[in-house]
Parts: structure tokens; sequence; C-alpha cells
């Protein structure tokens, strides 16, 4: 038995150490499996500060192990080693260096994304609205210029008509209208 002269106490805190439920005596405590026995992260030297596997990143940084494979085959992470059994080991400061976000949740994320994505669309509507009103104005403006041309051609129409009317009766004034002559019905048709 571990810590048969240690006091529950003692030994509930202890790394490796399991009390089991009960009174507070050492008969309760056993010794833990290494299966059991948790670990924190290796350390990087360099930093002291911890290293990732492969799937313990991808989930810290909410991406897929997938992408932090290629990142890795890509060159994104120049002090990850191979750990115990061949596993790829990555520093956080890699993690952080390559541009991923660790712990970020991914509706954050998400929403920030959706944030970005409304913002560059309000901006494209606003640069656009801001063409549209320069236009608008343009058009405004050739419109005015051609009610303005369309009323000056019928003032002009109006003066050519008058003066039509005036000599279309001086005309008529000089001489008298003839009549065309008759001539009897069955002769109309001839000639």
């Amino acid at each position: 038995m571990v810590g048969a002269d240690l006091t529950y106490g003692q030994l509930k805190n202890a790394p490796g150490v399991r009390c089991k439920g009960g009174r507070n005596r050492s008969d309760n405590v056993e010794s833990m499996s290494d299966e059991e026995r948790y670990e924190p992260p290796a350390a990087d030297p360099a930093t002291n500060r911890p290293t990732l596997g492969i799937k313990a990143a991808a989930k810290a940084c909410g991406v897929h192990e997938d992408t932090i494979r290629r990142a890795n085959r890509k060159g994104l992470f120049p002090n990850a080693t191979k750990g115990a059994g061949g596993a790829v080991m990555i520093p956080v400061t890699d993690l952080l260096a390559a541009g991923y976000r660790l712990h970020a949740p991914q509706a954050v994320a998400e929403a920030t994304k959706v944030i970005e994505d409304t913002a560059s669309q309000a901006g494209q509507a606003l640069a656009e609205m801001a063409e549209l009103k320069a236009e608008n104005r343009r058009l405004v403006a050739d419109l005015a210029r051609i009610e303005a041309q369309v009323a000056e051609l019928k003032a002009e129409k109006a003066q050519l008509l008058d003066l039509m009317g005036l000599q279309l009766k001086a005309l008529n004034a000089g001489a008298t209208p003839e009549r065309p002559q008759s001539r009897p019905f069955w002769r109309r048709g001839r000639e």
C-alpha cells in the first residue's frame, strides 16, 4: 500500500495517487496506473511554453487535424519536434506565429467573419450608392438641358407657324380662289 504512514490530507493532492471514497483513512489510498495519471503537455525548452500534439493543437485552434498537418508539412511550425512514439509536438508559440488563435470559440470566429463580410458588403454598397448618386445628378442635369432645348424648339415652332400663317394670308389676300370647271359626270373619268 502506498503512503501508509501519510495522512489522507497529505495524499489527496499528491501526484500519482488516487483516494477512494469514504473516511479519511490511509487504507483508502491507492496508486494510480500510468494510463490514469494526467501528465501536462511537455514544455518547449526555449520558451517554457507547452507543446501540443496535432489533435490537441487542432482542438485548441478550432480547426481540423488535417489543417494542422498541412501547415506542419508546409513548414509553418519550425520548432515542431517528434515526441514519444513519433508523434509531432508543436510549440504553442509556433501556432500563434502561424496565425492560429488558441481556444477561440468557433461561434465567435464565425460571427467575426459574418461581421467582416457584412462590413465589406456595406462598404461596396456605399461606394455603389455614391456612384449612383453621381450618375443621378448627371442625368438630372441632362434632363434639364433637354427640357430647355424642347422649350426652345416649341417657341421656334410657334414662331414659324405664325410666320407661315401670315404668308398664307398674304397669298390669299391678293387672288380670289378659282373654282375648278366642272364637267359633266360622263366625261369626268376621261382625259
